[in-house]
């Protein structure tokens, strides 16, 4: 039997990427996250950034260097509204419309932060 899904076919190799480990991030307080993508033969076109386990999505700003095979690496601020475990998952497109399957992403414990006087 020949499966018709992209990803099962020979040579069709969807971007990829990932989010720098996050150190300790507290609530309202703003935080900088950090990753790369890359695809074996495009580049880059966008980044999408999910703070929520893949309920909305964001686009990250793409820095440096953008060519096929190499990487990218991207940013995007982040400033909590609540605390608590936060899962955040990243999923990247390439050039050619390639779109990477949605991860499990990671959890992200955000702590109470100051509150103000």
């Amino acid at each position: 039997m020949v499966s018709d899904h992209s990803s099962s076919r020979r040579g069709d190799v969807s971007p990829a990427s990932t989010l720098e480990p996050v150190g300790s991030v507290a609530c309202r307080e703003l935080t900088v996250l950090r990753g790369m993508a890359r695809s074996a033969r495009a580049t880059i076109a966008v980044v999408e950034l999910s703070t929520d386990g893949g309920r909305t999505w964001e686009e990250t700003t793409l820095t440096g260097a953008n060519e096929p095979s190499a990487g990218v690496e991207w940013e995007h601020p982040w400033r909590p509204a609540s605390a608590g475990a936060h899962r955040l998952v990243t999923r990247a497109t390439d050039s050619t419309g390639r779109v990477e399957p949605t991860g499990d992403g990671a959890s992200v414990p955000v702590g109470a932060g100051v509150l103000p006087a």
